[in-house]
């Protein structure tokens, strides 16, 4: 690099950077002190004693001439930083070894790059402190050195700056990771639970049993018709489609939320609302359908082709035809439709169980055989609920003068019974008795042995008017009648 010349300086290796610099205690020229030393005890040539009033050192009797002809200053001395050299301790400069606590090395007091060094503590061969012919300036604390480095605090600026950037890197950095778990554990418990019920829906839509029972809280009691099979059957008759699925809003707790849907299934549209709860590590949908079926208890019944395990059954959102595969018995009525989870549980009241065509004709050859025996008997009790009551006037029956008949139409009564399943106890069928018609009753009557043909009237069950009410329980083996 070249280095421009003090005008009226030296020759060649005789000029090196212009520059102020920190105050040379030991080897520089120094106000009031002596003038440095060269070899030989002998002062630099063009060096001067310093003049009274603290005026620069005289070199060939011209003042001292900073570059391009400004004149060197000397500048007030603060108080030494500890970039800045202190007594005895030569200025070091770039390139050049330092001694200890940044002294210049052996033999380069304020050494310049290419210039030969003195003894140690000592400037070279005409070289004291500075180019020959010039004076000496004495920089403020701060002042630059060669190649850019500063004193002071002139780096505070750019440590700040450069602290604010990487502070604003971890930041970054601390709201990626946020974001990214967030998003990796499915963003929000609100977006949670929104799309709990859109995979709900969809897998029940699509007749995965399976995925949509995975949604639904494992504290449900009865989960025997939760199976493809029946969910299939169902979608058969009622599809699911138009799934809209609307944002979450927060429950009456911080652990739950309400989720609007709409859909329809089969020709009708629901509109409902699912609620989903966190209460455990994943989200489940606490509302479900389950159906009433205790009408039906004792009653062996299938919901879609598939045995329920209670009486209160849990059902996907679809349509469900309860059936039973009793000889005796059948469920008439439409189909129970559990179409909005919100309602709870679905009334089996749409629906009826009654006595199937081969129940009502068990019922009727064993109730009407027996009746007609009992027409045919002459005794005051035939059986068959149809004992006469005594007289009121204190006369008596005869035994064996009974004679019991019907006209057409109670005959036609009895031959038309129908049984019915029993309110308490389905599967005990039974008829009243006014159902098997009223009979026409004449006997011998008297008192004291004297006897006469008398005809008797008499009102309501237990007159002898009519038969009892027959029944039959459908888990006896020997189906026996029972008349009441």
């Amino acid at each position: 690099m070249s280095t421009p010349q003090q005008p009226g300086s030296g020759g060649p290796g005789q000029n090196g950077p212009w520059m102020d610099q920190p105050p040379q205690p030991a080897n520089g020229w120094q106000p009031g002190g002596a003038p440095p030393q060269g070899p030989g005890g002998q002062n630099p040539q063009g060096w001067q004693q310093p003049q009274p009033g603290g005026q620069p050192p005289q070199h060939d009797g011209q003042q001292p001439q900073s570059p391009y002809g400004q004149s060197a200053a000397f500048a007030a001395q603060g108080p030494q930083g500890p970039a800045q050299p202190g007594p005895g301790q030569p200025n070091a400069f770039p390139g050049q070894p330092a001694g200890p606590q940044g002294q210049p090395g052996p033999g380069q007091p304020n050494a310049f790059p290419g210039q030969p060094a003195g003894p140690q503590g000592q400037p070279g061969p005409g070289q004291p402190n500075a180019f020959p012919g010039q004076g000496t300036a004495f920089a403020a604390p701060g002042a630059a050195f060669p190649g850019g480095l500063q004193t002071g605090s002139a780096t505070k600026p750019k440590s700040r700056k450069l602290a604010i950037i990487i502070g604003s890197i971890v930041l970054a950095l601390i709201i990626g990771t946020v974001i990214a778990i967030v998003l990796a554990a499915g963003g929000s418990d609100q977006a949670k639970a929104k799309k709990t019920v859109t995979d709900y829906l969809t897998a029940v839509s699509e007749g995965n049993a399976s995925k949509a029972k995975d949604y639904l809280s494992n504290s449900l009691d009865d989960t025997s018709l939760l199976t493809d099979d029946v969910l299939k059957d169902s979608l058969s008759r009622a599809p699911i489609s138009n799934i809209v699925v609307s944002d979450a809003a927060q429950g009456p707790t911080n652990y739950e939320f309400d989720v609007p849907a709409t859909y329809t299934i089969g020709d009708k549209d629901v509109s409902t609302t699912f609620e989903v709860d966190f209460f455990s590590k994943k989200p489940v949908i606490a509302t479900s359908s389950y159906l009433s079926l205790s009408s039906f208890d004792g009653v062996t019944v299938t919901v879609n082709g598939t045995a329920p395990s209670s009486t209160s059954p849990y059902v996907f959102p679809g349509d469900y035809k309860v059936s039973t595969d009793h000889q005796y018995l059948t469920i008439n009525g439409s189909d129970m439709q559990a179409y909005d989870p919100a309602d709870g549980y679905v009334s089996g009241s749409d629906l009826e169980l009654a006595v199937s065509d081969a129940g009502v004709q068990m019922f009727r050859q064993k109730v009407i055989s027996e009746a007609q025996a009992c027409l045919a008997s002459t005794k005051i009790d035939p059986g068959c609920g149809a004992k006469l009551a005594d007289l009121d006037d204190g006369s008596q029956i005869k035994e064996d003068s009974v004679h019991r008949t019907q006209d057409a139409e109670n005959a036609a009564k009895l031959q038309s019974v129908t049984p019915e399943p029993g309110i308490t106890t389905p599967t005990v069928i039974k008829a009243d008795y006014y159902d098997l018609g009223k009979m026409d009753i004449t006997a011998s009557c008297g008192k004291d042995g004297n006897w006469s043909n008398c005809e008797l009237y008499g009102f309501g069950s237990g007159s002898g008017m009519y038969f009892g009410s027959p029944s039959i329980d459908l888990n006896d083996p020997d189906l026996k009648v029972v008349w009441g």
